[in-house]
Order: C-alpha cells, then sequence, then structure tokens
C-alpha cells in the first residue's frame, strides 16, 4: 500500500474535476463535506439503463459506473468560493488496467484471486493524498503485485506532472 501527498492541490482539482483523466476509472463512492454532507454511491441502478443503453454506452458488465458519468454532480457539490470541509473519493481500476498490471508481475494469477485494486483520494485539513490497495479474494504470496500498484499509479501521476511526496 502507498500513500502520497499531492504538492498542487488547487492543480489536482483542476485535473480530477474538469479533465479527462480520471474518467475511465470507476467511481465506488464518492463522500464531500460542504456546507452539508453528500454521499455518491457509483453503483449502476438496475432498472435505469436497459440492456441496450449499457450496450451502446460501454456500461455492459460494469457494478460501477465510470467516473465521467458522476463527476459533473462532483463537481457541483465542490464548486465555489469555499473550499469543502473533506472529500474521499474512492476509485476502482477498470478490469483492463488490472489485467495489465497483473501481467507485470511476474507471478501468475488467478482471475478470482484479486477482487478490486483502488486508490482513494482524500482530502482533509488542507491535505489531499491518494492511497491504494488491493482487495485479495485468496492469499497471494508476496507483495509483487502490491508494487506493480504502487508503480502504476506514481506513472499515472508523473504522467499528469501531478508532483507528490510519498507520505509515512
Amino acid at each position: 500500500m502507498l500513500s502520497l501527498q499531492i504538492k498542487n492541490v488547487k492543480q489536482f482539482m483542476i485535473d480530477l474535476l474538469k479533465s479527462e483523466y480520471f474518467d475511465n476509472f470507476l467511481l465506488d463512492e464518492a463522500y464531500i463535506n460542504t456546507n452539508a454532507s453528500f454521499y455518491i454511491d457509483g453503483t449502476i441502478q438496475n432498472g435505469f439503463y436497459t440492456d441496450e443503453d449499457k450496450e451502446e454506452l460501454s456500461l455492459s458488465g460494469l457494478k460501477k459506473l465510470p467516473y465521467s458519468y458522476l463527476k459533473n454532480n462532483c463537481f457541483e457539490l465542490i464548486k465555489g468560493k469555499r473550499t469543502p470541509v473533506s472529500f474521499k473519493f474512492v476509485f476502482l481500476l477498470p478490469k483492463q488496467t488490472v489485467d495489465e498490471i497483473k501481467k507485470s508481475t511476474a507471478i501468475s494469477f488467478d482471475d478470482a484471486s484479486v477482487t478490486n485494486m483502488y486508490f482513494i483520494c482524500s482530502y482533509n485539513d488542507g491535505k489531499l493524498f491518494l492511497t491504494d490497495g488491493i482487495s485479495y479474494q485468496t492469499f497471494v504470496p508476496g507483495h509483487e503485485l502490491d508494487k506493480a500498484l504502487d508503480n502504476y499509479l506514481k506513472t499515472f501521476l508523473n504522467k499528469l506532472q501531478i508532483d507528490y511526496d510519498e507520505a509515512i
């Protein structure tokens, strides 16, 4: 598990809320505390989309919505002259990315061994942290997959030119 403190919070927020950089991650949940507390569950609600809608929108087989579908809602809750009291976004990596990270290691994995790879974006007291993690269904020896996820997150941030310090 890796925890990174983002140095330029304002620029990161612009990237998070206005760019397409985070759009393909799946939003598991979001808590946003401004003048009130808001909770967003990223679970796709049965009955809202038809099977044809899901196919057309590339949502078939997903349990959670891509962040792009909820980004404007989050932006509307956060925008304004006042900084939020706090927030927390839990992003799940899409299956294709999880598969790529698994392949980057020398260990072969059963598809069922890893439930989710994720990172949490949390803001409180003027500080913003990204913390990654893996939900395992079965025991996986070693930490090679954890390190591969850590490297993925650092590479992603470096590509976006987001400065960070490793938190201790």
